[in-house]
């Protein structure tokens, strides 16, 4: 079945997964430790922008400065009625990684985050947490 389901991707899908591949094996050493410095060349961040981009806006804001632990607030801003109250919708987003790559503020969390909070609309909450040390599990 998964064969079949690789043939049916696109070909810019199938090469943005070999790439994506790529890099996680040129990061990763022979004994499994993920070598930060390296991995961080190809993680590419995004600010947060009170101002609208794609119809969202987004604020961060620190939980626990000692330990990095913030989150990003994603808010749709097609959604103020009249009174300029509006109910809606609250996701807690975890991004993916496997706790050992990518953060919030990437790219592609933060692209993935943008839509979710326009397309359902939703409050987004995605929330940044520690990684994994780099010493392989378990640790």
């Amino acid at each position: 079945m998964s064969a079949n389901l690789s043939r049916n991707l696109s070909w810019k899908i199938r090469l943005y997964q070999s790439i994506v591949f790529g890099i996680r094996i040129f990061c990763r050493c022979d004994d499994g430790i993920i070598n930060r410095g390296t991995k961080n060349l190809f993680d590419f961040k995004a600010p947060p922008s009170r101002e609208p981009i794609n119809g969202v806006s987004t604020f961060e804001t620190t939980v626990d400065a000692t330990h990095n632990l913030w989150f990003r607030l994603y808010i749709p801003s097609h959604t103020k009625d009249g009174c300029g109250k509006v109910k809606m919708l609250v996701i807690f987003y975890f991004h993916g990684g496997g706790f050992t790559w990518m953060n919030t503020n990437s790219i592609g969390c933060d692209n993935l985050s943008r839509r979710l909070s326009r397309e359902i609309p939703a409050v987004t909450m995605s929330v940044k947490y520690r990684l994994s040390p780099k010493h392989k599990c378990p640790s």
